[in-house]
């Protein structure tokens, strides 16, 4: 397949987190052709208006696809002017703009002219790096023989019939092998009894082709101290919801290769939960079924049912430095170039859903300015490449290595990619 590569960044982009403050170049990555699939992200620079930065990202995006694009998908993110987090002790703070985001939906929906498109509100990832805040990626894909389809469906308590009506709305799609999610944290997160992320994931998936990858996540909140929190920012065609799952059916000329990570390391022991708290462990007991210290610090956790004391779980033990959260990513968009090249494919796409937790871990404990896009992905990944992330507050997408059990599952503090390859 013949693949044109278009890449225009700044060397300030590559400094570091958040390095696009003030560059207003504007940039894309290409891959693909015309007579087959073809992939363009283009992503904006920190601009005083939102609808410059939409523009920006949109136009460089659609120059860079030889012909009409068949869909659009972006993120975005602009934070409240009058809101200052306390980067040091508070990096999970936010609070949205949402007057900026629904303009830079609006004005995506104007300038496609029909050509559909969905997004969500998260801090982007591209081949420029982490884009913290008031910035838009965004990805357009063409091709004569892509086949794409989009849906906006209601999260309803019933997660199946979600999962099912989602993958219902992709029937059209020939050859269907990709479906982009993005919801809100109340698909993962509302505690209710009975409904679960996984009857979602399976609602969908049995509906879909064999073989098909489900990937995605759930969107930022709107601010992180209001009650509940759940709420999140779902864009379909320049309309702002939420309280819905956005999707996007992808078929054609390509291959999905799935992976994910973390910068954890299994115990080799149980713990005992020595105090609840309803759903929370509140502390482990540090000890094992025979009494022996286990390798497993004190800690809380919580998980989607009342659970008893004396349970016996299996913890994940992890260091406070961003080292390991950099090496993981790496080594999972090294594994799926392997395989896409085990398999005589080229890398086309890099879809990826990062834990929002990972990208405040790194910038708690470091003060380099580590950048898993540019310390991590460009290097696996080589150059030419799009990207096309954002920090998800839950992730859905493929398990592989050490943790596999189901192909498909709802994932916290993990890297979720999906390799998206061509002949």
């Amino acid at each position: 397949m013949k693949r044109a590569t278009v890449s225009f960044i700044a060397a300030a982009i590559l400094a570091g987190c958040g390095g696009q403050q003030g560059d207003k170049a504007m940039k894309v990555v290409t891959s693909g052709s015309a007579d087959t699939i073809q992939f363009a992200v283009g992503w904006s620079g920190a601009n005083a208006s939102a609808k410059a930065a939409a523009t920006e990202a949109l136009q460089a995006a659609l120059g860079a696809i030889d012909g009409r694009a068949k869909a659009v998908v972006f993120y975005t993110y602009f934070q409240d002017p009058d809101f200052q987090p306390d980067e040091s002790s508070q990096a999970s703070a936010c609070k949205a703009d949402i007057q900026a985001e629904d303009l830079v939906a609006g004005t995506i929906n104007d300038l496609c002219g029909g050509i559909p498109n969905l997004g969500c509100r998260a801090r982007p990832l591209t081949n420029g790096g982490t884009l913290l805040k008031n910035a838009v990626a965004v990805l357009a894909i063409g091709g004569r023989q892509a086949s794409v389809a989009t849906a906006k469906v209601p999260i309803q308590d019933d997660r199946l019939a979600t999962g099912k009506a989602v993958a219902a709305a992709m029937k059209g799609v020939k050859d269907l092998k990709l479906i982009l999610a993005l919801a809100e944290m109340r698909l993962s997160f509302e505690a209710k009894q009975g409904v679960s992320v996984e009857d979602f994931i399976r609602g969908a998936l049995d509906g879909a082709p064999k073989g098909a990858v489900l990937f995605g996540g759930n969107s930022m909140p709107d601010d992180m101290a209001s009650a509940g929190g759940l709420a999140g920012k779902q864009f379909y065609n320049g309309q702002a919801m939420k309280g819905h799952v956005v999707a996007l059916g992808l078929g054609g000329p390509f291959s999905a290769f799935g992976n994910h990570a973390n910068e954890f390391s299994p115990s080799a022991r149980t713990a005992a939960v020595t105090a609840t708290k309803d759903k929370w462990v509140v502390t482990l007991g540090g000890k094992d079924k025979d009494g022996k210290a286990v390798d497993v610090p004190d800690g809380s956790l919580m998980f989607v049912a009342p659970i008893a004391d004396g349970t016996k779980v299996f913890c994940l033990a992890c260091q406070k430095a961003p080292e390991p959260i950099v090496a993981s990513a790496k080594a999972a968009i090294g594994e799926s170039v392997a395989a896409a090249a085990k398999a005589g494919q080229a890398p086309a796409l890099c879809l990826l859903s990062d834990c929002c937790a990972r990208g405040m871990r790194l910038r708690t404990f470091t003060k380099k300015g580590n950048d898993e896009i540019r310390q991590a992905v460009l290097p696996a990944l080589g150059s030419g490449v799009p990207i096309f992330g954002f920090y998800a507050w839950g992730e859905l997408g493929r398990i592989q290595g050490q943790y596999q059990g189901m192909n498909h599952q709802y994932q916290q503090h993990t890297f979720v990619s999906t390799l998206l390859a061509v002949e």
